[in-house]
């Protein structure tokens, strides 16, 4: 998702400036990999409750705004019509 920031900046609208945008997606990223990896190793049973919910929050911010932008991404092509 960072490789693409320049084309994804506008799509996650968390601050009006596009450095802090940037870093209050990286905090949701951080977060989210390390629940998912605690979770992955078998050591989910270490996350409290609060961690957890964090984590739910952010996700559901993250899939929100990704739902908003569907409407400026390019539209899809036709079946059979994929790029070359």
């Amino acid at each position: 998702m960072f490789r693409e920031w320049p084309d994804l900046k506008d799509v996650f609208p968390l601050s009006k400036d596009v450095r802090k945008r940037k870093t209050l997606l990286e905090e949701r990223k951080e977060t989210l990999v390390r629940i998912r990896h605690d979770i992955r190793h078998g050591r989910g049973h270490r996350l409290r409750p609060v961690e957890l919910s964090k984590a739910d929050g952010f996700a559901r911010e993250i899939l929100d705004m990704l739902g908003q932008a569907e409407t400026w991404l390019p539209p899809a092509a036709p079946p059979g019509q994929g790029a070359a």
